[in-house]
């Protein structure tokens, strides 16, 4: 991550490869996700990163891999879409949609989501998960 002073605005600003880090989202047992911004298509992102320590040992950095991968071949209304996987300076990271709203933790929190919303908003999780094994086994249904 490469820090710089903005030009006249004297303030600092983080970056990882070409996105404006703008604030930390959350930090979990495998790394941290950011709120950035992508400069050159003035987009938000979320980048998710892996920690050094963890980046350091081959099984780890190969299993968030596989897992941009295998993000970035799935289109589903209900899965986030995969701009970017890349590694700069030792950071690993992958840029995604950043989704507005409340995270799964604060969702699931009791009185939060109707009962009667629950099924609706889950509904299309089977369905995304059947075409991604059929992408993966064209036999299967």
């Amino acid at each position: 991550m490469r820090r710089f002073t903005t030009p006249g605005a004297g303030r600092f600003l983080q970056t990882i490869g070409k996105f404006e880090v703008l604030e930390r989202l959350g930090q979990g047992g495998m790394g941290t996700v950011y709120r950035a911004r992508d400069p050159i298509l003035d987009r938000p992102v979320a980048l998710k990163t892996i920690s050094p320590e963890l980046a350091a040992n081959p099984e780890f950095l190969g299993r968030f891999q596989r897992e941009a991968r295998a993000a970035a071949r799935l289109t589903h209304p209900n899965i986030v879409t995969v701009y970017e996987l890349g590694e700069v300076s030792g950071t690993h990271y992958i840029a995604m949609e950043l989704l507005e709203g409340l995270d799964l933790v604060e969702a699931m929190s009791p009185g939060r989501l109707p009962l009667d919303e629950a099924p609706r908003d889950g509904r299309g999780l089977p369905r995304a998960g059947l075409r991604a094994q059929a992408r993966r086994d064209p036999t299967a249904t």
